[in-house]
């Protein structure tokens, strides 16, 4: 391809040079030297024409394309392309603000200080330091930078793997350390093999000044680039199946780039239908040798970055020892993907200050290389000194970066030594850990270890979970505790592990119950949780419920699985807090009076009793080929309540109970209730020594389960039929399952319960526990 310009006359002689200068002996390979005309290379002919046509002069051609960074473009098909990259490169480039340049250096300084660190403290450990190539921090720091809202993926082999994960991708140095003596970064209980040092991955958030940066680096194998095709096949599936900006940096060694089939087999991917991520930023940390072995020995190409070419991918080398020149390759390189969605190389020309490893020595093969770098003042302190010779630092400033990062490290080699996963309050470990875990070795579980163990399962599974709702990290009641809080630094802790996301919101209903309507009928793969901090605030969001929840597959035909979690029960509290006003939910139910008849429910009204239940409602909720949204009358007193455990096995088997008979045989009367009142019932039933009654739970109010229901009835054909409930007449289920119950069946459905009222409860506990005395004289007094 003939390279056209429309340039005035200039020599053109990009000078691009790294200042490890080498002694190359005469018969030595040009590849070799490490300064090169950049400007022949990349396709600019010596002399332009005297005809060429440009707005430039010479000056400025030779400001754009003689200094730092050679632009090898000339290869790039599409001209839109070719002249947007040359508009880019011959703009006047802006330069680094004060604040910046000081940013850069504490970039550079830390990375220094923690190889050094690395080097005084853990002298014999093989940790593949950066030493030399302290520009990839820089180059990596101003992708974070740029990446917006995007979730920055790395893949990366071991060179500074530890340096970057540690000083820029958040990962905890005292887990490092810990790694370093010898302790499995893995749980005590995994049963895996864990890995080495510099194959360590890590996901988490990191805070920047331009705001918080999802961050992921993938796990590394010693196989060199073959981490390539993986972080691709990650950044594909949160584009397209999580709905993430995932943004994939790829960092390369010079040789590997290169010499690696797995390179061009996956850079021939970027640009087909099904494998595209809309551009992957490249990185190759140039240190000019593969172990022992040069340049003329690992390739027959002129430069590592030639696979690349490959795809018409431009290519910026850019000189280790100008970090400004290299936030600005990045920067060119970060707008021209989020301009063509294409993949784009920075090939950083740097060096290797110690051998392959630390304990290596790389001058029984290189030499004079080695001379010359042992010669060098490290970039770090080229830099620095550069900016306290302009005043834009002073001494003083540097010292204290030095001093911090030092401190910083020995603070975390102590943490590692003493180190305890999270420091958790002394009453949660006793009482939330240690007695849960107790029950767990006993064969039992309560309702809060149901539920961790239904979210877990579905998180093994792969299956996202979203817990919404005031104070829900915790939980109302103090049962929860999805989250420990360290109580010596505040740090949080979230043993479950996965897709989980546990939010407390703000103060709101009908907003925060709308976006999680919303958010449900467009992720129906992630069980959506909505927990009112008490089951009556629901009323806050009626509109939300009215308009959205009960009727937005019969308007509009959308299906939302969002469930409801609504703290229910009259403990006498109250008029607030007692009733999540269940009646209303079942008011909106489409259920035809005569039970028997089949529906398509608008929604499930449940009202479950065991720990078990609960366990498998909430899988059934996203195990279903359909949604539904779910309204859980959730409990209070049940959460401590000794009777109220599940065995461990009713978990591992079985599926949700729409209704539990514990009848022991025939009886006289047949008691039917839901939810926690049941334990009420039963324990009275055992103080007065009565055995001629069953009592039944009906689990789920809607639909009911009919057929369950007729198969207790026939097996008490004379029983006496009872709805007792501890809600007012008026309230509760009675006025919706009446009529229901009443169509299955000949007998006269009798009721027991408070009498019709306004309000949900009473306001003082005298009247409470009268109302509750005079139901169990109504229930038992004709027995």
């Amino acid at each position: 391809m003939t390279f056209q310009f429309r340039r005035t006359s200039v020599m053109v002689s990009s000078t691009f040079c790294s200042s490890v200068m080498v002694p190359v002996p005469p018969s030595t390979s040009p590849q070799m030297q490490l300064c090169y005309n950049g400007g022949e290379i990349i396709g600019l002919p010596t002399r332009l024409p005297e005809t060429a046509d440009s707005s430039l002069s010479p000056t400025e051609l030779h400001k754009a394309y003689c200094g730092n960074i050679g632009f090898e473009v000339a290869h790039v098909e599409d001209p839109t392309e070719r002249e947007w990259l040359y508009s880019h490169i011959e703009a006047p480039p802006s330069h680094q603000s004060p604040e910046n340049r000081k940013h850069i250096a504490t970039v550079l300084l830390e990375s220094e200080g923690f190889d050094q660190f690395m080097a005084k403290r853990f002298g014999q450990v093989k940790r593949y330091g950066l030493n030399g190539g302290e520009a990839m921090m820089v180059a990596v720091d101003a992708v974070l930078r740029m990446a917006g809202d995007s979730h920055v993926v790395v893949g990366m082999p071991h060179r500074g793997r530890l340096n970057l994960m540690v000083g820029l991708l958040g990962y905890p140095a005292e887990a490092v350390f810990r790694k370093l003596t010898g302790v499995s970064e893995l749980p005590a209980e995994w049963p895996g093999s864990a890995d080495v040092l510099s194959h360590l991955s890590h996901t988490g958030n990191i805070s920047r000044k331009e705001g918080t940066r999802k961050v992921s680096i993938l796990p590394n194998p010693s196989h060199l680039e073959a981490v390539n095709p993986v972080q691709q096949g990650v950044v594909f599936a949160m584009q397209n199946y999580h709905n993430s900006s995932a943004l994939p940096l790829q960092i390369h060694g010079d040789a590997a780039f290169s010499g690696q089939g797995i390179v061009q087999e996956t850079l021939q991917m970027s640009q087909l239908y099904g494998f595209a991520v809309g551009g992957t930023i490249h990185l190759i940390v140039n240190n000019q040798l593969g172990y022992t072995a040069t340049a003329t020995m690992g390739r027959s190409a002129r430069y590592a970055s030639a696979p690349a070419k490959m795809i018409s991918a431009p290519i910026l080398h850019v000189n280790g020892e100008s970090p400004e020149d290299v936030v600005r390759a990045m920067e060119l390189a970060m707008r021209y993907r989020e301009q063509f969605g294409k993949d784009v190389v920075v090939d950083l020309l740097c060096y290797r200050r110690m051998g392959h490893n630390e304990l290596d020595e790389p001058s029984f093969t290189q030499p004079l290389m080695y001379r010359a770098i042992h010669a060098k003042t490290s970039l770090p302190e080229l830099y620095s000194a550069t900016l306290l010779e302009e005043g834009v630092m002073t001494a003083e400033e540097v010292d204290i970066i030095k001093s911090n990062t030092y401190n910083f490290l020995d603070n975390a080699v102590k943490g590692a030594k003493d180190h305890v996963p999270v420091n958790v309050h002394s009453r949660l470990q006793k009482y939330h850990i240690e007695a849960r875990l107790a029950m767990i070795q006993e064969g039992k579980v309560d309702w809060a270890t149901a539920e961790a163990m239904a979210v877990g399962s579905l998180l093994r599974e792969g299956t996202g979970v979203r817990l919404v709702g005031q104070d829900v990290q915790r939980g109302t009641f103090s049962h929860r505790h999805f989250l420990f809080h360290d109580q010596q630094t505040g740090a949080t802790v979230t043993p479950l592990v996965g897709d989980l996301a546990v939010v407390n919101s703000h103060l709101s209903e009908a907003a925060v119950l709308g976006f999680e309507y919303g958010l449900s009928v467009t992720a129906p793969n992630v069980l959506s949780i909505w927990e009112a901090q008490f089951g009556d605030f629901f009323n806050g969001a009626q509109i939300i419920l009215d308009t959205f929840l009960a009727t937005g597959q019969a308007k509009w035909g959308l299906q939302s699985g969002l469930v409801l979690l609504l703290p229910h029960g009259y403990d006498g509290t109250g008029p607030e807090h007692s009733s999540c006003r269940m009646e209303r939910f079942l008011q909106t139910c489409n259920a035809p009076h005569n039970a028997a008849q089949k529906f398509d429910p608008n929604w499930h009204v449940v009202h479950p009793s065991t720990p078990a239940n609960y366990f498998h409602l909430l899988r059934r909720q996203v195990g279903r080929p359909y949604r539904k949204p779910l309204v859980v009358v959730a409990p209070k007193t049940l959460l401590r309540l000794s009777a109220a455990t599940s065995k461990l096995a009713d978990l591992a088997s079985g599926s949700f109970q729409p209704l539990i008979d514990d009848s022991r045989g025939a009886a006289s009367t047949l008691v039917l209730c839901s939810g926690k009142f049941y334990y009420e019932i039963e324990r009275e039933r055992m103080a007065r020594n009565v055995t001629d009654m069953s009592i039944v739970r009906i689990e789920e109010l809607c639909p009911l389960p009919s057929a369950e229901i007729q198969q207790v009835l026939q097996r008490n054909p004379t029983a006496r039929v009872i709805w007792c409930q501890e809600e007012h007449r008026n309230m509760g289920p009675y006025d919706y399952i009446a009529p229901r119950l009443q169509s299955l069946m000949e007998r006269k459905l009798e009721y027991v319960g408070r009498d019709v009222a306004t309000a949900p409860a009473a306001g003082y506990s005298q009247l409470h526990k009268s109302e509750l005395g005079a139901i169990w004289t109504s229930l038992f007094s004709s027995l």
